[in-house]
């Protein structure tokens, strides 16, 4: 009987620890995910600090799209949304065109398709 017990408490302790995990995860703002991908990108295409700047900015302005599209997607089918960030890539992709040189455009292409 007190292994029972000593076996049900000690379940009850680790669903609880479980539980409160996933409470402390902070949400990373549109200016954090910003800054985290456009130090990677300047390390990966070795940018110079006006296209820091620019990318920064394009990066910025793509995380703060996505966070919106999130929250207006969020009760709409996988159709629609899929849709709505394809768009948002391609203007992306295209925004970034006019930032990046071609030797850049080309290994950030490269990058992209050895992740997949």
């Amino acid at each position: 009987m007190k292994k029972l017990l000593t076996i049900s408490l000690m379940l009850a302790f680790s669903a609880m620890t479980f539980a409160q995990d996933g409470s402390t995860k902070q949400k990373k703002t549109p200016e954090d995910v910003a800054k985290r991908k456009t130090e990677k990108l300047a390390a990966q295409l070795e940018l110079s600090d006006e296209q820091k700047e620019k990318v920064y900015e394009l990066n910025l302005s793509a995380a703060r799209d996505k966070q919106e599209l999130n929250v207006e997607y969020k009760d709409k089918d996988d159709a629609e949304r899929k849709e709505a960030a394809d768009a948002a890539r391609k203007d992306y992709n295209q925004s970034l065109k006019e930032i990046l040189t071609e030797p850049q455009m080309r290994k950030y292409y490269e990058l992209k398709a050895s992740k997949r």
